[in-house]
């Protein structure tokens, strides 16, 4: 179980093989799509933020702790999508502007344990600008039965964080997002403004070249931190863990290594005041 890239023109020469998501906003598939392609939202799989949360927090897409306390039901909610384990699924969005939402539910998908998840270089962008056919009317599929098996290394949760680093073991955290939510200056509706304490700064737009592809192998290695390949435990974050499964998915695919991703990040930390932050 691991990630692959396919590129427009792989896609189109064999885009029967894939079950296709769009996880852009809904509008915008509205507007044209990825023939075949079947909308997914990542923020629909979510818990519900706790009850002593702010009101921002409880909006879709600012609390982004997965929610997989009944497998059963998301099983059968994925089968409403079309999403099978016999057939290989293709995801994306488009590029850096999207912030990682292939990401998000491709991570997602691995972590349900299904067995070939791809993401499309380049996104929708680069299918339009290569003549990629589209298609503005909502793709029919057959619903598919589906049996999870959970990948438990994929993910990391704040309890067990907090608990190993109790025993005195400290990971290094990487920290997705831009510089000015880096060092707090922007996004107010945070619980706490600034990073987890001694988090290291990689953007996620660090893994997008100019033209909106994955940056290379090569070009990734070039961008990394050296502290990322010495380090025991790396735990990659952003605001609500989407981000962030962009540098877990990308290190993946270059180096082999799975890094389990904490998809509760910065709002889950920052809502216990009791955790350190530093701007």
């Amino acid at each position: 179980m691991t990630i692959f890239l396919v590129s427009p023109d792989e896609l189109q020469l064999n885009i029967s093989a894939f079950h296709i998501l769009d996880t852009r906003p809904y509008v915008h598939y509205l507007e044209g799509h990825i023939p075949g392609a079947v909308w997914m939202g990542w923020d629909i799989w979510c818990e519900d933020a706790p009850i002593h949360a702010g009101s921002a927090l409880k909006q879709p897409g600012y609390w982004g702790v997965l929610n997989d306390d009944a497998p059963e039901a998301l099983a059968d909610t994925l089968g409403q999508f079309g999403v099978s384990s016999e057939r290989p699924v293709l995801i994306y969005a488009d590029g850096p502007r999207s912030k990682g939402r292939e990401a998000r539910v491709a991570w997602m998908l691995l972590y349900f344990g299904l067995p070939s998840v791809s993401l499309l270089n380049g996104g929708w962008s680069t299918w339009l600008r290569q003549g990629g056919d589209i298609q503005t009317t909502i793709s029919q599929f057959s619903y598919s039965r589906i049996r999870l098996n959970i990948q438990e290394n994929r993910r990391v949760r704040l309890h067990q964080m907090l608990a190993t680093m109790k025993q005195g073991s400290h990971p290094l955290f990487i920290d997705t997002r831009c510089y000015r939510e880096y060092i707090g200056q922007i996004y107010d509706y945070q619980p706490r403004l600034g990073h987890i304490l001694g988090a290291i700064h990689l953007p996620y737009t660090d893994f997008f070249d100019d033209e909106g592809y994955f940056v290379t192998r090569d070009a990734y290695f070039q961008r990394l931190p050296l502290e990322i390949l010495s380090a025991s435990q790396c735990i990659p974050y952003c605001e609500v863990g989407v981000r962030s499964c962009l540098f877990a998915l990308l290190h993946e695919l270059y180096t082999g290594q799975v890094i389990a991703n904490f998809d509760g990040s910065l709002m889950e930390w920052a809502l216990d005041e009791t955790l350190p932050m530093e701007l």
